[in-house]
């Protein structure tokens, strides 16, 4: 008899608790009793209920960013600045033709001090841009039309210099000889397929020139790329450029909880982060609750 009062109890008791453990759902906490961690982790503290998850994390760089990184690095030491984005984005393709037209504006310019020429052309035509852009091409529409560049230059100086860079390449693209291809952005076309034509003295002092600065700026340009420390600065440039991004989202989410700092990533962090190859870390959720622990 016990042992049936005792069975009938348990069995109660065991579908009482089983009707709780399905039906019954935990209170949520008010976001005053949230911890700051685990609102971020939970992706529910943000108003809008964005989520924290997919915003981008700063990612080590791809070995192509960082290439084409390297050789911005290394064309801010001769171009100016308001020249450089132009430059950058109209030879990173190829950066031996970067180099050969680089040549070209440093002995045209006078390393770029000079972005008219002294005088006029024999034919009353003058020269203007960091590669001397002749009047008279500026005036054929034809010519314009066909080396402009598809998107907006605002910058004067940059577009003439972008028309003559892809100008350049079509020569290079013709004649495949450097010294060639120089002689003929000089002199022109006809006059240098001409055996007897009398300016092939002057086209040649022309191309031997730029030929010198060319020779020396690729050394310098390989020293450069073939140097690790080039690389080096260049990943943390973009990584630290990705940090202060990804803080300033942060910073946003971190706002809307009170009486919170938000969360800050310094230097120091960020040359330890790189050297110590952990960057892969901010991908990890407990290094994250660390940052805004």
């Amino acid at each position: 008899m016990k042992k049936t009062i005792l069975f009938g109890v348990f069995t109660i008791l065991s579908i009482t608790f089983a009707f709780f453990a399905l039906t019954w759902t935990p209170q949520k906490a008010s976001a005053s009793e949230v911890s700051y961690e685990q609102q971020i982790l939970s992706q529910e503290f943000h108003p809008n209920n964005l989520h924290f998850r997919n915003i981008q994390r700063p990612v080590q760089p791809t070995s192509d960013e960082v290439n084409a990184r390297v050789y911005q690095d290394f064309l801010a030491q001769y171009i100016p600045e308001n020249l450089l984005h132009t430059f950058y984005k109209e030879t990173l393709y190829d950066t031996d033709i970067g180099m050969q037209c680089l040549a070209i504006m440093i002995h045209e310019s006078l390393n770029f001090k000079y972005f008219r020429s002294i005088k006029n052309n024999s034919n009353g035509s003058y020269d203007i841009g960091p590669m001397m852009l002749n009047s008279n091409n500026i005036s054929n529409a034809s010519f314009m039309e066909y080396f402009s560049p598809e998107y907006e230059i605002e910058d004067e100086m940059s577009f003439y210099m972008a028309v003559c860079i892809r100008y350049y390449a079509s020569i290079l693209d013709e004649f495949e000889s450097k010294w060639t291809s120089l002689k003929v952005y000089n002199g022109g076309r006809t006059h240098i397929k001409r055996k007897n034509s009398p300016i092939h003295k002057a086209t040649d002092r022309y191309a031997t020139k730029v030929y010198d600065h060319y020779k020396w700026l690729r050394a310098e340009w390989n020293k450069y790329n073939n140097d690790e420390s080039s690389h080096t600065t260049a990943r943390l440039a973009i990584f630290s450029e990705r940090t202060q991004e990804y803080e300033k989202i942060l910073a946003e989410y971190a706002n809307t909880i009170p009486d919170r700092d938000p969360p800050s990533f310094t230097s120091d962090n960020i040359v330890f982060n790189l050297i110590t190859n952990i960057i892969d870390m901010y991908h990890d959720e407990k290094y994250l609750k660390s940052l805004v622990s």
